[in-house]
């Protein structure tokens, strides 16, 4: 596609040159015609390359210490401090070839958007029976877009994703839970009303 835009924009020079001493009108018709299709196929490569469309089909989660310059992963016998937690969730993201190829140069547009994230601690009540309580109010959702020279952090909406800059959300933790063990169930519900949930294992927070 880059090649068609670069050939027609030769052509649109060329055109301009040929026509400077040729009738006006004429001149004028086709270099509008050569940079609208010019545009058009700019769009078209833009599109291409930046745009990967992709659906949903599981993920994995991460206890991450983000103490640091950025998360990092811990295994569960470590303790964090609760306002450095953050709990990572790595997408299973496929596209319609059922591939999952990625690149820091595109953006993924989700074909079935993710319409609620929730987040569950789990407790046992005196028979070993899980309880849950909602504790999706307690993290707050982003992405980071760590393409060369253009690091940024994303806030995301928990109620509505329909795209994404790679296939890792973070959920950092607002410093709300007291002190004590956790483990977290992570319900991913969406627009198809279709749901993936991944359960940690447990982790010390502090």
């Amino acid at each position: 596609m880059f090649s068609i835009s670069y050939i027609v924009f030769i052509d649109f020079v060329y055109i301009n040159n040929y026509c400077f001493n040729t009738d006006y009108s004429l001149m004028k018709s086709l270099q509008k015609l050569c940079l609208f299709i010019f545009l058009l196929c700019t769009a078209m490569t833009c599109e291409d390359e930046f745009v990967y469309r992709v659906s949903p089909t599981g993920f994995e989660l991460t206890h991450t210490d983000n103490s640091g310059e950025r998360p990092l992963a811990v295994d569960t016998s470590v303790h964090i401090k609760k306002e450095a937690y953050v709990l990572k969730v790595d997408l299973s993201l496929v596209d319609e070839r059922g591939e999952s190829n990625f690149s820091p140069d595109h953006t993924y547009q989700l074909d079935n958007p993710i319409k609620d994230i929730q987040v569950l601690s789990l407790d046992l009540n005196n028979n070993n029976l899980p309880i849950y309580k909602d504790v999706t109010g307690d993290f707050k959702c982003y992405q980071i877009d760590d393409k060369p020279g253009n690091y940024k952090i994303i806030p995301l909406s928990m109620t509505y994703i329909e795209s994404v800059v790679n296939p890792t959300i973070y959920m950092a933790l607002l410093n709300i839970l007291k002190p004590g063990e956790y483990q977290f169930k992570v319900n991913i519900v969406l627009m198809n009303d279709n749901s993936l949930e991944h359960t940690t294992g447990r982790i010390t927070l502090y």
